[in-house]
């Protein structure tokens, strides 16, 4: 699979439409970042509030503040994932089809396709904590060891040291193979808004089957973007950048699954016969 092929692909795809394919790809980060300063400011309602017109003792408000606050907190991440869902819905649609707009993606949705991406999120969520509890568990395992080193009076500086350098390896290990387990599952929201399946199990399985012998590949080319995105921190490139990574990684889906053909038809080599003349 070429990936140069791939990321061109993507470009065509954003041709004459980058700058409103940015502004819906930034949609979930204002999203997160507005009931980020909502909830804040709500907080410092809630502390602030007695609530004794509604007759409540001081022993209860306190439940009533925490029970207010997590109900925000859930409505702003539901919020959260709606628009993120809205907006791979439409980067997907896209990849499929160069005029797809925005609001032509949002009639296209379903309650159950939304309700399915949140169930594979959460799965995937408890995977990531599962994954991460195996591959940092030997790190975990020497820090220990070497906060308790530190603490005993036979510390030496270069056992110490051994420690730390052997900690940081490990550390550094278990994140690769972590970053590389996860890619297994990063063709899901693909899967639901292509196919009609409802079981985020089989959806997260159908991932896998996908990336089997293409996660490291696929690490590998999510990788390559690294640099675009530090680039970020300038804000500007943020224009390009944001829209491209989407697209490409729709882009990639299409390729694995052959919704695009990567290879053209041979062409024959032209032949020229040169036949000497015969002298009469």
């Amino acid at each position: 699979m070429n990936s140069s092929f791939i990321k061109l692909n993507a470009k065509q795809q954003l041709i004459k439409c980058h700058f409103k394919c940015f502004l819906v790809s930034i949609l979930p980060y204002v999203t997160i970042v507005l009931f980020g300063v909502m909830n804040y400011y709500f907080y410092i309602l809630l502390i602030n509030s007695t609530f004794d017109y509604l007759g409540l003792k001081s022993s209860y408000a306190v439940y009533f503040r925490a029970s207010l606050f997590t109900l925000s907190v859930c409505l702003s991440i539901t919020c959260y994932g709606l628009v993120r869902f809205l907006t791979n819905n439409f980067f997907y649609l896209k990849s499929q089809n160069n005029k797809m707009t925005y609001f032509l993606s949002v009639k296209k949705i379903k309650l159950k396709k939304y309700l399915t991406f949140i169930t594979a999120e959460i799965l995937k969520l408890f995977l990531c904590i599962a994954w991460i509890s195996l591959y940092y568990s030997p790190f975990m395992a020497v820090s220990l060891t070497l906060y308790s080193y530190s603490l005993s009076d036979d510390f030496t500086f270069n056992i110490g040291l051994t420690l730390l350098i052997g900690d940081f390896i490990l550390f550094i290990i278990g994140s690769i193979f972590l970053y590389i387990t996860l890619k297994r599952y990063s063709m899901t929201s693909a899967i639901i808004f292509s196919s009609d399946e409802k079981d985020s199990l089989k959806i997260i399985e159908k991932s896998i089957e996908i990336m089997d012998g293409k996660s490291l590949k696929y690490s590998l080319f999510n990788i390559s973007f690294w640099g675009w995105l530090l680039s970020c921190v300038l804000i500007i490139p943020t224009i390009y950048v944001l829209p491209y990574k989407l697209m490409a990684r729709y882009s990639y889906y299409n390729f694995s699954t052959r919704k695009i053909e990567q290879e053209t038809a041979p062409q024959k080599p032209i032949i020229f016969y040169i036949q000497r003349r015969k002298e009469v």
